[in-house]
């Protein structure tokens, strides 16, 4: 059961914070999550724990805040982490992602194993951690509009060189459908 309601949460906030398997596994409460002074749970990550820990000599940070509905989430989760452990969970098991038995946090693997288990369970599909950056990144930047390419930069911790490259892949028919379509609205609207 702690392995089942674990994989749903991060299901759940991968649409907020796409992280990487590693942050997940290494995610510990009070440091990583933590209430901000509104009350809401921000994740956050500063340096060497990212994938690209600096850039251009400066130390990179990831820091969102959730969305109140994210929070309500993460307050059920702790309130069946603290069920089992106690009030003071950032003592008796730090981790945000803890093992079945509760003695530490899960490994990357296993994560792995529990999204990619829950996935085919639920939908039958293949899918892996990994899969979260690319539906968040190619949904921000293709479908929102030109803000969602800092959206996404912002979402996956990357620059908007890295999102560009990586997820930017524009239906140029569609775009062209939508050209033709303005020009011909001008030239019935001149007549």
């Amino acid at each position: 059961m702690v392995s089942r309601k674990r994989t749903g949460l991060m299901f759940r906030l991968a649409v907020e914070t796409p992280l990487r398997v590693r942050n997940w596994s290494e995610m510990r409460g009070g440091e990583n999550l933590f209430r901000d002074r509104q009350g809401r749970w921000t994740v956050f990550f500063k340096g060497e724990p990212l994938k690209v820990g600096s850039h251009r000599l400066k130390t990179n940070v990831y820091q969102r805040t959730y969305s109140s509905e994210a929070c309500r989430w993460i307050d059920a989760w702790r309130a069946f982490l603290k069920a089992r452990l106690g009030d003071d969970l950032e003592a008796s098991c730090p981790a945000v992602s803890p093992t079945g038995d509760f003695k530490g946090g899960c490994d990357e693997d296993t994560l792995r194993r529990y999204v990619k288990g829950l996935a085919w369970e639920l939908r039958g599909k293949e899918f892996h951690q990994h899969l979260f950056r690319h539906i968040v990144g190619s949904y921000a930047v293709n479908e929102t509009g030109p803000a969602g390419l800092q959206l996404a930069a912002d979402l996956l911790g990357d620059t908007k060189q890295v999102v560009m490259n990586t997820y930017y892949n524009p239906n140029t028919d569609e775009a062209m459908a939508g050209y033709l379509e303005g020009i011909h609205r001008r030239k019935t609207a001149k007549r």
